[in-house]
């Protein structure tokens, strides 16, 4: 039941959440992308419209035969040329950076695929033939939308001979996500976190998984959060926890578990928790849940979605606007 200071219904967002992925595969369906010998996927996006080509890459790992890179910034990157398939991806239809790039690749005759609710971005999609993967504007945060954004994207690759037929796995995880159930566990967690600076570790293999929790404390709870990945972190930065104690900042780092990581890097994860403690920190550990590769990855940043939720309700934060956001921009077009 949402709260009183969740004004949008952040809420009943996260519980609808399962249903996007069953929305997402019959929209994208109908989209025919030529099928070519792609030299690389480029997914130009921003925010929430970047998260789906890091889970993409996580999930599909030595299967993705193609390399997939994410475009953050108004320009292609040096890798794009005439044999590259870019994926427009802009929640909203209006974000400058992917725009500039769409008409960069108009211009440049570089094939294209549009994802967005709608905007200036679905306006040039259907003004210049472009496949347009229209996903539904139900008012929700960017970040909100990665079950619609993600199965639109792998979707689109499938029917482009891009990747391997994932339906079936993806339906699966539709259905176990809508059976978890692990509110109250994030609501307890979520107090252990309160006036605590968030670290959020994972393996090498998760990285990105962390890297997306730790944008929902950043968006979702209104705090500073950071994220790393083993085994590197522990080449450099293990050894700033050894005048932790000193610093006196209040430290909680959640650790990221997959029982099939590799044996080391789980035996480094229980060294470095000893060492975090010893110095003074906190470590919470989260398991990643049972099932299907895409069901350990989604299952996780639910629970990571459900906890960043239930933080900001403990700050008295509402976790759906981000105001600081808004007014950069609104700054930018000054």
């Amino acid at each position: 039941m949402n709260s009183p200071i969740d004004k949008s219904n952040m809420y009943k967002v996260l519980r609808d959440f399962p249903l996007q992925f069953g929305k997402a595969l019959a929209i994208a369906a109908k989209i025919k992308v030529p099928k070519k010998n792609y030299s690389n996927i480029i997914v130009a996006g921003m925010g929430g419209s970047s998260m789906p080509a890091a889970i993409i890459e996580t999930y599909l790992g030595k299967n993705l035969k193609t390399p997939i890179l994410i475009c953050q910034n108004y320009d292609l990157p040096p890798e794009a040329n005439s044999k590259s398939l870019v994926f427009a991806s802009s929640f909203s239809g209006n974000t400058e950076e992917t725009l500039s790039v769409y008409k960069e690749c108009h211009r440049k005759k570089i094939q294209m695929v549009g994802i967005t609710t709608g905007g200036e971005l679905a306006k040039l999609c259907q003004k210049d033939n472009i496949p347009l993967i229209l996903i539904p504007n139900d008012g929700i945060q960017p970040r909100c939308g990665t079950g619609y954004m993600f199965t639109g994207i792998l979707k689109a690759m499938i029917g482009a001979g891009l990747a391997p037929n994932k339906t079936a796995e993806i339906e699966a995880t539709a259905k176990a996500m809508a059976k978890m159930s692990f509110e109250e566990e994030a609501k307890k967690m979520a107090q252990q976190l309160l006036g605590k600076l968030i670290i959020v570790y994972a393996s090498e293999k998760y990285k990105e998984i962390a890297r997306i929790c730790k944008i929902k404390f950043n968006e979702n709870s209104k705090v500073l959060a950071f994220y790393n990945y083993f085994p590197e972190l522990n080449h450099n930065e293990t050894a700033g926890f050894t005048n932790f104690g000193k610093e006196n900042i209040p430290t909680v780092v959640i650790i990221l578990r997959n029982k099939n990581d590799h044996s080391r890097i789980l035996k480094r994860m229980e060294i470095t928790a000893d060492i975090i403690r010893e110095k003074g920190g906190e470590v919470l550990n989260i398991s990643m849940p049972a099932g299907n590769p895409l069901t350990q990855i989604f299952g996780t940043l639910y629970f990571g979605d459900f906890l960043s939720y239930y933080l900001a309700l403990g700050y008295n934060t509402d976790p759906s606007p981000v105001e600081v956001v808004e007014y950069l921009k609104k700054r930018l077009k000054e």
